[in-house]
């Protein structure tokens, strides 16, 4: 990938390629950003230009023996690690069954994904390799296999470069076994790691890392960038970029949305039956619904949570700061206006508590049946609590 291709963060690039021709390159850095900021795609293109046989002054040649095999993400001194589960004989490409254990087993998947959405974030991830009700977490064996690689020489490049995409989701024991690699790496080894939230990565970790701070490109240049790339008129770009928040993969989401997701669909129709559980009739369709949500994997779940924590904010916003300022696309907005009107001050603390204590739950294996059960009465009850209740 070459730094071209990367909308905006001007002086991130400039600051990467310093580094490079000044022979200053730390050895252990982390790219912070949030989802869709393109902290991951920074991150393989400034590896590009470390190891480019005829690098220029502002980017990757894209051409040379080094380039041409980084478009593929198929370098033999590039190193990926990623969260991923475990699964017993993987039907290959080949045909041939395969245990898929480490990053490496997965990284012919990951290379799919990738080119297919380089903002893609866990939950895509996760739903890509078809997790169902495993979460992906990054193993010890995962930190032992790359120990191993790290050992041996470089084939082609003067360094050996180590993406770690999501190290917050580390598992304690394997970052523990790549500290000291981290700390006192090989001679020309480098690691990338590439990050949403510092808060849940190990202190340990984090203080033998130098911090490269990722923002979001700003709204006008992604407008510029969704106009020139999708033809879209001013007007349609910028409503677009509104609606993500600058986020990249969200705007892909909006460009190019997924037939099969009906989270606004399925979102609406729980809290309708929420709101009405106290019906006889409608108990029966709550339990239907907590039956089919206790069959979806974990991390669509999880997802499903994140989902009704952004639309019950944007309900919040459209009660209290008006249409303007809500990311809202037109079907949500039909879908949910009516809902605002059971929003106040009483419930709004309670209802994201519960959201949030659920997403803590999952992700800790909590029975999903008794979960959304008990979560479908709370929100019930709370969005039948009203200011004038009092």
């Amino acid at each position: 990938m070459l730094f071209k291709e990367i909308k905006g963060h001007k002086d991130i690039k400039a600051r990467l390629i310093k580094s490079v021709r000044e022979n200053r390159i730390s050895h252990a850095q982390l790219f912070l950003g949030a989802e869709g900021s393109g902290n991951l795609q920074l991150a393989v293109a400034y590896a590009q230009y470390i190891c480019c046989l005829e690098k220029g002054a502002e980017d990757s040649c894209g051409k040379c023996s080094s380039c041409l095999k980084y478009n593929k993400l198929a370098h033999p001194d590039l190193h990926f690690v990623f969260p991923n589960i475990s699964k017993k004989n993987y039907k290959m490409p080949s045909g041939v069954g395969k245990d898929l254990v480490t990053s490496d087993d997965y990284m012919f998947l990951f290379r799919e994904a990738f080119f297919e959405n380089n903002f893609m974030n866990l939950n895509q991830w996760m739903v890509f390799i078809n997790a169902e009700n495993q979460q992906g977490i990054i193993k010890v064996e995962d930190s032992s296999d790359l120990i191993k690689k790290l050992s041996l020489m470089t084939y082609e490049s003067a360094y050996k470069i180590t993406i770690i995409w999501m190290p917050e989701k580390m598992k304690v024991e394997a970052a523990n076994h790549l500290l000291k690699i981290i700390e006192e790496p090989p001679a020309n080894t480098l690691f990338i790691l590439v990050a949403e939230n510092s808060d849940q990565i190990i202190n340990t970790i984090l203080s033998r890392t130098q911090l490269v701070k990722v923002n979001r490109p700003s709204d006008e240049e992604l407008i510029v960038s969704v106009m020139d790339e999708y033809h879209y008129s001013q007007e349609q770009a910028a409503y677009i970029v509104h609606l993500s928040d600058g986020n990249q993969n969200e705007i892909q989401t909006l460009i190019k949305p997924d037939e099969d997701d009906d989270s606004t669909t399925e979102l609406l129709k729980w809290w309708r039956l929420c709101y009405g559980y106290q019906n006889a009739k409608e108990i029966g369709s709550m339990l239907t619904w907590v039956e089919y949500q206790s069959k979806m994997g974990r991390e669509k779940q999880k997802n499903f949570i994140l989902y009704s924590m952004h639309i019950f904010r944007e309900c919040l916003m459209l009660k209290y700061a008006g249409q303007d300022l809500v990311r809202m696309n037109k079907q949500e907005l039909e879908a949910f206006t009516k809902f605002v009107a059971m929003i106040n001050e009483e419930n709004c603390y309670g209802f994201v508590d519960e959201l949030n204590k659920a997403y803590y739950h999952i992700e800790r294996n909590a029975n999903p049946k008794i979960l959304f059960l008990d979560l479908s009465f709370k929100l019930g009850k709370l969005l039948r609590t009203s200011s004038q209740a009092k």
